[in-house]
């Protein structure tokens, strides 16, 4: 199993810094943690691979609704190029929130 740990604080940012940071948003100041939690397989190949149920529900908590929380975390998890590499998922779970915002 991976976990990777990612702060946010406010509603509209997401840090994929080494180290957990935060950027501020226009008067919010919660703290979002999002873990990208997925399950991986006894190989590297994606087969097996899927989202567990706190990276979803920190989606959920984050802002999106369940189904495109689920959405997210399954493209992030299916991934192969960040299996074993979580600097890399770090920025590829900042890059899907900053390309599909919470509603």
């Amino acid at each position: 199993m991976t976990r990777t740990v990612i702060r946010a604080l406010g509603l509209a940012a997401l840090t994929a810094a080494a180290a957990p940071a935060a950027f501020a948003d226009a008067g919010q100041h919660r703290t979002f943690v999002i873990t990208a939690d997925c399950y991986r397989g006894p190989t590297t190949a994606t087969i097996w691979d899927h989202p567990q149920g706190s990276f979803v529900t920190d989606l959920v908590a984050y802002g999106y609704d369940y189904a495109n929380a689920n959405a997210i975390a399954t493209v992030i998890c299916k991934d192969e190029t960040l299996v074993n590499n979580p600097e890399l998922l770090k920025a590829r779970v900042a890059a899907e929130i900053a390309q599909m915002p919470p509603r």
